[in-house]
């Protein structure tokens, strides 16, 4: 480790330069790697470190600005759904859901439900039902991604969502992909909410970082607000 007044790295000037922004999977997990371990270190200087377990309150919620709340009605049989809904590898039988609900809260629903293709999300009509699969292939692979979705699906009927810092990566993916009536307000909060939680939290910050980089792409203007940000200052006392 040097000291501060070694020249710590400009990580700005090798965002500017597109070193790191810019660079493919590989490079970025070479960035990530050198953050991970140097954050024992950086951990020792810091008073301000909390986590999800000791820190319960370390969590967002969007609220739904709707006047009524319908989420007696999500998967609902007895209610009469027009949609089956079905998230790959998430659940045995697909969730039985309503074009009034999903089409008045979200641009991509909308569409597919007229008819239009969406590239995260097809629809083929069975019968009276409107047959709908999330096709991204996270939904098959990433737990924390499918969650996310369907926290964001009981959003459209109503119901209050809180997410963790962990979760906020994938959920401003979906929230762009969903296209959702709200995405201009909730995005600007849990983008503020990331920051913050990067601030305080020098371990939950490097994982956002490396999720927003890596596993979730659609994320970009996080991907470089955290690393011109976190870098900075996980290798303020070091160069690379």
């Amino acid at each position: 480790m040097t000291s501060a007044n070694q020249n710590p790295v400009d990580i700005n000037k090798l965002i500017q330069e597109n070193q790191v922004v810019n660079s493919n999977e590989e490079d970025l997990n070479k960035y990530f790697q050198q953050g991970v371990n140097y954050i024992p270190q950086q951990q020792e200087m810091t008073t301000t470190t909390t986590t999800q377990e000791t820190n319960p309150e370390n969590t967002l919620t969007i609220k739904h600005t709707a006047p009524s709340n319908n989420i007696a009605s999500f998967n609902d049989a007895k209610t009469f759904p027009n949609i089956e809904f079905v998230i790959p590898c998430a659940m045995d039988e697909p969730l039985l859901l309503h074009d009034m609900m999903l089409g008045t809260s979200s641009t991509t629903f909308a569409a597919v439900i007229n008819g239009e293709k969406q590239p995260n999300c097809t629809g083929e009509r069975k019968g009276m039902r409107l047959h709908m699969e999330w096709i991204d292939k996270r939904a098959k692979t990433d737990e924390k991604y499918r969650n996310v979705l369907i926290k964001w699906l009981r959003f459209c009927y109503g119901e209050d969502q809180t997410f963790n810092a962990d979760e906020c990566p994938a959920a401003l993916t979906v929230l762009l992909q969903m296209k959702l009536n709200c995405q201009d307000e909730a995005k600007g909060k849990i983008e503020a909410f990331m920051m913050e939680t990067a601030k305080k939290n020098v371990e939950s910050g490097a994982k956002m970082l490396y999720d927003c980089a890596i596993k979730y792409e659609n994320a970009a203007k996080m991907k470089q607000i955290i690393l011109t940000w976190h870098w900075q200052r996980l290798f303020l006392h070091r160069t690379i």
